[in-house]
């Protein structure tokens, strides 16, 4: 046998067990891809969960910024430093408000007896506090914290004059939302990602009871977009502009389709001031986004024909069910802050 049999009987050897342990490729053929190289091969997804679990410390070390010149730092600092405070929450007679302020450098809950009144702060410590909600009757406050900013926040009842907080929901790699408190303020509704990671099931929390029951378990991310009685507006979040829009009966436990079914839109609602009407914010039929009536099926506007976003509107609370009541529109140019 000759040298060079033995050599290439080698090569096709060695040649073949190279294929046998990776797979080559196909030869690249440039006119299968008339309009560019082949797309990128897919990488295994490394990202899932949230917050610090997202991540690892090794990737966080790597794209952390570098600190900065305290020349630098001052300045910005300077200016972090002028806080200010949102709406807040006003009490039935118009005498107290719950607002959320960061003037401490953490986000915290505090209460303010009338115009010109010092401040009084209501929670503190480390993690960021947060009001979310203030009972009709004003006997309790419902605030949101997020302990060590791991994004997956808790619910807790808030005494008017302070004190120690009750825990309505918070568990960790959890997050628990309020959707809305009772007109009698004896229970709240509440959506947590508890029994789901990758979605919200809705319960109703007793106050006094101090306990919890499971009013809706169904696969999706769904939040309560208004109330009226035993019928929610229910919004199921399928993309950041993509929702879909069902009318919920609490005591039948059915869905009704409304809006966003086999299509891909963005809407905003709320029950309106007459029977069977809901308001409607969305783009689907221009090019802003207009408050329309959505009755029997179908959309009419309420707002004319603008080259600006209805950023939101507001039902006047104090006549939900008389005709006389109106809807409150704030009007922002598209482009600009809501």
């Amino acid at each position: 046998m000759s040298r060079v049999y033995v050599a290439a009987a080698a090569l096709a050897v060695l040649a073949g067990t190279a294929a046998a342990d990776t797979k080559q490729p196909p030869p690249f053929d440039p006119f299968a891809f008339p309009h560019g190289h082949p797309p990128a091969p897919e990488r295994p997804a490394t990202y899932t969960g949230l917050g610090a679990d997202s991540v690892s410390a090794e990737d966080v070390a790597r794209f952390a910024p570098a600190p900065l010149d305290p020349s630098v730092s001052r300045h910005i600092q300077a200016m972090l430093d002028v806080r200010g405070a949102g709406g807040g929450a006003l009490t039935s007679s118009g005498k107290t408000m719950f607002f959320t302020w960061q003037i401490t450098g953490t986000q915290q809950v505090w209460r303010q007896d009338g115009p010109m009144k010092f401040p009084v702060q209501l929670t503190g410590g480390e993690d960021n506090t947060s009001l979310v909600g203030l009972a009709p009757d004003d006997s309790f406050a419902v605030v949101s914290r997020d302990v060590g900013g791991s994004e997956n926040p808790g619910l807790y009842l808030l005494s008017p004059d302070g004190g120690p907080l009750a825990v309505i929901q918070h568990a960790p790699k959890v997050q628990t939302h309020l959707q809305f408190i009772a007109d009698d303020s004896k229970s709240l509704y509440f959506r947590a990602n508890d029994r789901d990671p990758a979605s919200y099931a809705i319960y109703r929390y007793d106050v006094k009871a101090q306990k919890r029951e499971l009013v809706l378990d169904k696969p999706g991310l769904w939040g309560i977009a208004d109330h009226r009685g035993d019928q929610w507006l229910l919004v199921k979040e399928l993309g950041n502009t993509h929702v879909e829009v069902y009318q919920y009966d609490v005591v039948k436990e059915t869905l009704t389709p409304l809006l966003g079914q086999n299509e891909s839109e963005e809407y905003a609602v709320a029950f309106g001031p007459k029977p069977g009407q809901v308001l409607v914010r969305t783009n689907k039929l221009g090019d802003f986004h207009r408050l329309y009536s959505l009755e029997a099926g179908k959309l009419t506007p309420i707002t004319p024909e603008l080259k600006h976003d209805v950023a939101s509107f507001v039902i006047d609370v104090c006549h939900p069910t008389l005709p006389s009541a109106t809807a409150s529109l704030r009007i922002t140019p598209s482009g600009a802050a809501a």
